[in-house]
């Protein structure tokens, strides 16, 4: 018995009546979504053997409100490729994204897969596997890029962010995303020390598009410690 409290073969059995009669129902969405939260890689298996179309006809479904660690954005619009990044389950990700499922796909809040561990909290080694996973897949739109990676700045995640800097983001574009500006900028706002090192090895501005230099900015803010 797996996490989502189901039987493998009883679920199998509602698969294949599910299969027959042609329908996907959102009921049955939930139920894929219970074996992605349980890491059942056998229930998703035979879910693309009955149904090789299934991971690239499923790009909006609803995600099971039960899940532990659930917040209100995951309560609609997120595929599965959007649940195994946001819970870091690399094994269940490369299942999807290998079989066709578009890990581009955005939720209703705009975010892809990418964006979607980027605002997750309590990263651990899974997300950041996921997260090399879907940069090697497929080449992001530099603006987007530069979004996630203001974004990892913010909270300061190291990782995600040495992630997204060798995946091909540009430390000197402001992300598109409300209130954005130089990554640069937005570490040493947010006192992140090591950051602020990390863009500046991968070349980052020293000067921001309006003039204001990053010393003043840290001097500003009392990040004394930045420098």
């Amino acid at each position: 018995q797996n996490r989502s409290g189901s039987k493998p073969d009883m679920f199998s059995s509602f698969l294949d009546q599910s299969i027959k009669c042609g329908v996907l129902s959102t009921f049955f969405n939930r139920l894929i979504f219970h074996a992605i939260e349980g890491g059942n890689t056998e229930i998703i298996q035979k879910v693309f053997r009955l149904d090789p179309e299934w991971p690239r006809r499923t790009t909006s479904v609803v995600a099971t409100s039960e899940s532990s660690d659930s917040i209100p954005e995951y309560d609609g619009g997120s595929s599965a490729v959007h649940f195994a990044s946001r819970l870091g389950n690399k094994e269940i990700l490369k299942l999807l994204v290998e079989n066709g499922a578009d890990s581009q796909k955005k939720n209703l809040l705009g975010f892809d897969s990418v964006g979607i561990i980027c605002r997750t909290k309590n990263i651990h080694s899974g997300h950041i596997e996921c997260m090399q996973l879907l940069l090697d897949s497929v080449q992001r739109p530099a603006n987007m890029l530069a979004q996630y990676l203001d974004i990892a700045c913010q909270s300061g995640q190291i990782e995600l962010v040495k992630r997204l800097l060798n995946g091909g983001a540009n430390p000197n574009i402001i992300g598109s995303n409300s209130g954005a500006q130089l990554p640069l900028f937005t570490a040493i706002q947010n006192g992140h020390s090591k950051l602020v090192s990390i863009l500046l090895e991968k070349g980052a501005n020293l000067v921001y598009p309006n003039g204001v230099t990053a010393f003043h900015h840290a001097a500003v803010l009392g990040r004394d410690l930045i420098w």
